[in-house]
């Protein structure tokens, strides 16, 4: 696997890869990590990954993906990343757009549901995943 990325390589191959066309610049998109920061998110960092988790209710945390890598690399940190939070929390749950993501999903290591919501921008697809009994 290649060397791990910096927290600002990934956020630039991310949006460089996920993001054009949008109404939305880079500094912007770098802004919003921010204040998903400062609004009481932590950040897992996975090599070429970087996911915001915020608690959402009791035992679930809700997660956004910061991906720049391949597919592989986001499924490896998803993975990584669920298996951290086993201790902490019985479900977490992501919101996203590309139907790609759903093929990807396939490869996780946890039981998890997807379902299209139409929740409007970055939440056309819910994933739920099981991470132990309640």
């Amino acid at each position: 696997m290649n060397a791990a990325l910096t927290p600002d390589q990934i956020l630039n191959n991310d949006f460089a890869k996920n993001h054009q066309g949008r109404e939305y610049t880079l500094d912007q998109a770098k802004q919003a990590f921010a204040n998903h920061v400062a609004r009481g998110g932590s950040v897992y960092q996975h090599t070429h990954s970087m996911f915001v988790l915020k608690p959402t209710t009791p035992g679930t945390v809700e997660f956004h993906s910061i991906n720049g890598g391949t597919g592989q690399h986001l499924v490896q940190g998803v993975n990584d990343m669920l298996t951290a939070l086993k201790p902490h929390a019985h479900t977490a749950v992501t919101h996203f757009d590309n139907p790609k993501v759903v093929g990807l999903l396939k490869h996780s290591a946890h039981p998890h549901t997807v379902e299209q919501v139409n929740g409007g921008q970055d939440k056309t697809y819910r994933a739920t995943f099981r991470l132990r009994g309640l």
